[in-house]
């Protein structure tokens, strides 16, 4: 870009017309043009001024740092703002015109200046994120101790307060950190627990008026019911000996069993899918309905259209082998009728996988869940009550049958285990009940069998 002040010499960012008019007289042709163009046009004249300060700046930095144009350089037509310092405190231009110390210093300045400010806000910016860097540590230190003392609060320091239900989701990890509750001890290591010389311990927490008797049984040890046979099995093996006589089973939900072959007949009993049926006889008059005996004796009449010849134990078998699912995990629960803030610990050391359940005195199941094979649980939210465990093992477990395909054996506890808070002048207390499914030395119960229809009625 070309230094008209320069060229017309004049002083620079001159604003005088009258001064430039005169001047453009005494420059050349190919200037003059350029100025008029330039310098007598407001708004061209204010962006003009605006890059030759810029240039002008470039140029005394240029040569300050001895930046000088070279052997081939052509200084006569692109050398308007190239300045060189004569060591006397003078710049030169190419066009021999001088500019004092002065300009370059207050360039200098002006360059200095902005570095400064340059430099502060990267200052500034540095500072701010080690502040925000050190105050996120503080917070998160605060919020990590605020949370400490609420545990404590809660775990410790309640006073007649009962304890909140806890939130638990079961995964599929084998081991479970055990939740401490009010005056409980803590257990660090699961496994040295459960796996510890006392072999079963139930108990209830400590600070509590009574404990209960640490027990243990070993399933091995105990004989099956009647070859672990349920009744149906008995039945259908007796009667199915007989050339005479047909098995049939139901194949709907419920049928009722009426006293005679009509509809308006009274219900008998009701019958469930894959009940299984002797055929007496035919009624010749109806031949909708058909004359049965159950299982458990009764005998009635039964619409055909709702029965299937064949063993309903197999074809139970069969849908529940068809429709098995996936092999569920420990801990998984299947049945929790209510919860409450007490614990059940399993330790499954046998070599077939589990299916526990939890019934009230009346036989309903309260709780039910799995252990596999060699693992432990732990169960908590289990409800306020006296609780009966019993179990069940086997092979190829049917998630939508709730049971063992293959070798399947149930067992009982001889007792009911009491799931009750109790509290002294500062505290309230929760049962914790731990419990091995597999044979210890010195363990203090004996399991009983009990046959699979009662370990699966509900």
């Amino acid at each position: 870009m070309k230094d008209l002040y320069r060229r017309l010499a004049l002083e620079a960012y001159c604003s005088d017309r009258d001064k430039i008019k005169k001047a453009l007289f005494n420059c050349s042709d190919a200037d003059r043009k350029d100025a008029e163009a330039v310098l007598l046009h407001h708004e061209r004249k204010t962006s003009y001024d605006r890059i030759h300060r810029t240039l002008t700046l470039i140029g005394a930095i240029r040569s300050s740092l001895n930046l000088n144009n070279t052997e081939y350089w052509s200084t006569l037509d692109y050398g308007d703002f190239y300045q060189q310092f004569d060591g006397a405190g003078n710049y030169h231009t190419n066009r021999h015109e001088t500019y004092k110390r002065s300009f370059l210093a207050s360039s200098i300045n002006l360059l200095n200046t902005l570095l400064n400010k340059l430099f502060k806000g990267i200052g500034y910016a540095i500072a701010f994120v080690w502040n925000i860097t050190i105050i996120g540590f503080f917070l998160y230190f605060i919020v990590y101790i605020g949370i400490g003392i609420l545990k404590d609060d809660n775990n410790v320091n309640a006073v007649k307060e009962p304890v909140s239900n806890a939130q638990y989701k079961h995964t599929s990890q084998p081991d479970y950190v055990q939740q401490n509750k009010p005056g409980s001890e803590t257990i660090d290591d699961i496994d040295a627990f459960l796996d510890a010389p006392s072999d079963y311990t139930q108990q209830n927490k400590p600070g509590s008026e009574k404990l209960i008797e640490p027990r243990v049984f070993d399933p091995s040890t105990a004989q099956p019911l009647d070859d672990n046979k349920s009744r149906a099995e008995d039945f259908i093996e007796s009667e199915s000996k007989s050339p005479n006589k047909a098995l049939y089973y139901v194949n709907i939900h419920s049928l009722n069993l009426r006293e005679g072959p009509t509809t308006s007949s009274d219900v008998i009993t009701v019958l469930k899918q894959y009940d299984t049926l002797e055929k007496i006889q035919e009624n010749e008059a109806q031949s909708d309905w058909i004359y049965v005996k159950t299982i458990n004796g009764d005998v009635g009449y039964v619409s055909q259209k709702y029965i299937t010849l064949g063993d309903g134990r197999i074809a139970e078998m069969q849908w529940c082998i068809d429709n098995a699912g996936e092999r569920p995990y420990t801990a998984e629960v299947f049945v929790q009728k209510s919860r409450g803030e007490h614990e059940i610990n399993i330790h499954n050391g046998t070599s077939q996988d589990a299916l526990v359940k939890l019934k009230n005195k009346s036989g309903s199941t309260v709780l039910s869940f799995y252990v596999r094979a060699k693992d432990k649980a732990k169960i908590l939210n289990v409800p306020e009550g006296y609780f009966g465990t019993q179990f069940a093992t086997g092979n190829d477990f049917s998630r939508v049958c709730q049971k063992f395909m293959h070798n399947m054996n149930a067992f009982t506890y001889p007792d009911y285990d009491p799931f009750i808070t109790t509290s002294d002048a500062n505290y309230y207390y929760n049962t914790i009940v731990e419990y091995t499914l597999h044979a210890v030395p010195s363990g203090n119960v004996q399991p009983g069998s009990i046959d699979l229809s009662q370990f699966l009625d509900d």
